[in-house]
């Protein structure tokens, strides 16, 4: 049942995200930036923007309605950002950092290796935590993507570790459930 109500949360963030129009009424915003390559978008009411990862540069932006990119947050434990979620209630952005060998940052030691999240204040720009989520279980990682409830808890998967990690809103870390069928190697669990 509940991950039923977290696919269900996702999808309707997701489709209040595609919903938002430019400032000229058409439902295209037009954005560039050296390399960015985003793997994911997610829209701040309270700020009136959009935030996007950046799986070569490790960073978040910012895109505005006319379609500016802003660098944003530029954090050197960031080697390659994924999933990334706005929590307009709680002023917070949750940034997914993984590596799959093609970000300007990847190493060895890295690569496939890393599954952390990152969690700032939307306004303060300022680190509130970082959460390495390989100590739960062995193996490959992949931190991909992330729901946050009402309550401020929030849900990763990790497409290498066939897991849903959950970070509670006291910042305890826990796996929330083993899903075999969540297990990929490329391209993973969204």
């Amino acid at each position: 049942m509940t991950y039923f109500k977290i696919k269900s949360f996702v999808i309707t963030a997701l489709l209040l995200a595609a919903n938002a129009c430019s400032a000229d009424g058409s439902n295209v915003i037009r954005f560039s930036g050296k390399m960015i390559y985003p793997e994911s978008i997610s829209w701040s009411e309270n700020l009136g923007k959009f935030f996007v990862s950046s799986v070569f540069h490790g960073t978040v932006g910012t895109v505005s309605m006319s379609g500016k990119y802003t660098p944003y947050i530029d954090d050197p434990r960031l080697v390659s950002t994924f999933g990334l979620r706005i929590d307009d209630a709680h002023d917070r952005i949750w940034v997914l950092i993984g590596d799959v060998g093609t970000a300007e940052h990847s190493s060895p030691a890295t690569t496939n290796k890393l599954s952390a999240v990152a969690v700032y204040n939307t306004r303060t720009r300022k680190r509130l935590g970082y959460y390495d989520l390989t100590t739960l279980k062995g193996g490959a990682h992949l931190a991909n993507d992330v729901a946050v409830d009402a309550d401020g808890n929030a849900y990763i998967t990790d497409s290498h570790a066939a897991v849903i990690y959950r970070i509670s809103s006291k910042g305890n870390v826990s796996i929330f459930a083993k899903i075999n069928f969540l297990r990929t190697y490329g391209e993973g669990s969204h």
